[in-house]
């Protein structure tokens, strides 16, 4: 279960990038890096195949419109 209310790092990543005219922002999440054990591998499965679907769509939505993309990842 996400508790919204506690995350703090999205809604500081939004403002930073809003200073530099990023509005449009996408967060695919990794949970259960507490854990040690299944539930915190398929939650990274999970991300890692979100990503990869994410990147390929937006690879046909700006199709040689980008001259350069930004990556952040927090492990």
């Amino acid at each position: 279960m996400r508790v919204h209310h506690l995350n703090h790092l999205d809604p500081h990543i939004c403002t930073a990038f809003a200073f530099i005219g990023i509005t449009d922002i996408a967060f695919i999440g990794v949970n259960y890096d507490e854990f040690p054990d299944d539930r915190f591998t398929r939650s990274l499965a999970t991300a890692e195949a979100a990503i990869t679907q994410f990147a390929h769509e937006q690879a046909e939505i700006w199709s040689g419109q980008v001259t350069s993309i930004c990556a952040v990842a927090v492990r």
